[in-house]
């Protein structure tokens, strides 16, 4: 993981650091309620969290010196879901598509078909666990596609290497990965 746009092709780039706000049961104190709270707003679907968070990964997204027209995907939650519409990440990745022409949104290619332990309470997070439960929807067709994944919260960048495997299995050429924090102690 880095904080390095151009890295974003070969690992993940992160916005910015997260610190949780609990760590094995106590209160954090790098806990930073403007950043790391905006996360947690984020994650609840809060409006003015989503709002800043799509302003957020834009910020990010322009640093990527795009030319071509890239599909918006997401990692989807750790509850199965028949679709991702309505979460945090898709409203992102819907509303990324309609200010900028370069994007196609494409919330629904990674569906989470089965449920895995939430990962911030401990859940395993291995590789494995995300190729065990995450599918490639089809259509739309990521067959010769260039990609970027988006993701909230990444701490291993294990869901997003999943992700990678999984979309380059179905064809895609070239997949960035863009989370809006990295865990930190």
């Amino acid at each position: 993981m880095s904080e390095r746009p151009e890295t974003a092709w070969e690992s993940v780039y992160c916005c910015r650091p997260y610190h949780a706000c609990w760590i094995l049961g106590l209160r954090n104190p790098a806990f930073d309620k403007s950043t790391d709270g905006r996360l947690l707003d984020f994650k609840d679907g809060q409006d003015h969290a989503v709002t800043s968070e799509t302003a957020e990964f834009s910020k990010s997204l322009s640093q990527l010196k795009l030319q071509a027209t890239v599909v918006l995907a997401m990692i989807p939650g750790h509850k199965a879901r028949h679709t991702n519409a309505g979460t945090p990440l898709a409203r992102v990745v819907e509303n990324l598509a309609k200010r900028d022409g370069r994007f196609v949104s494409s919330f629904e290619t990674l569906i989470r078909f089965r449920d895995i332990h939430k990962l911030a309470s401990g859940g395993d997070r291995s590789i494995a666990v995300h190729l065990n439960s995450i599918r490639v929807q089809q259509p739309p067709s990521v067959s010769g596609q260039t990609m970027i994944v988006l993701d909230d919260i990444t701490t291993t960048g294990n869901s997003m290497d999943a992700a990678r495997q999984l979309l380059a299995s179905a064809g895609a050429i070239r997949i960035a990965g863009i989370a809006l924090g990295r865990t930190v102690a």
